[in-house]
């Protein structure tokens, strides 16, 4: 185990913002700000553990893999949006696609940032 970085914790930070997004899945009505279906929930709980994993063991590749999933997800749902105007098997919305793009960036940055 190694020592936790200021960028390993904000792995860790940014993989818990991912798990606590899921909680969308159960909001209706006004506080809807994200629209998340199952394989939506099971992207943002998937990768939201393995950013966590990666920034608690202080991996780079592991948080770099978390985020360019988080970024493969927001292009696979932009593109299903495009096509069919919902969200398809991920049941997001534009709302979910950025979202993904700045957890998945952020990551991306973390994990490419020189230690």
């Amino acid at each position: 185990m190694t020592t936790r970085t200021p960028l390993d914790r904000a792995a860790v930070a940014l993989g818990v913002a991912s798990l606590a997004s899921a909680l969308f899945a159960l909001v209706e009505g006004d506080l809807e700000f994200v629209t998340m279906g199952g394989g939506g929930v099971a992207v943002t709980l998937g990768l939201g553990a393995l950013a966590v994993a990666a920034g608690w063991l202080g991996s780079r590749p592991l948080a770099l893999v978390a985020g360019v999933g988080l970024l493969v997800a927001a292009v696979v749902l932009l593109g299903l949006l495009a096509a069919t105007g919902n969200g398809g098997f991920l049941g997001g919305s534009a709302s979910t696609f950025a979202l993904w793009l700045g957890l998945g960036t952020g990551l991306v940055v973390v994990s490419l940032a020189d230690r």
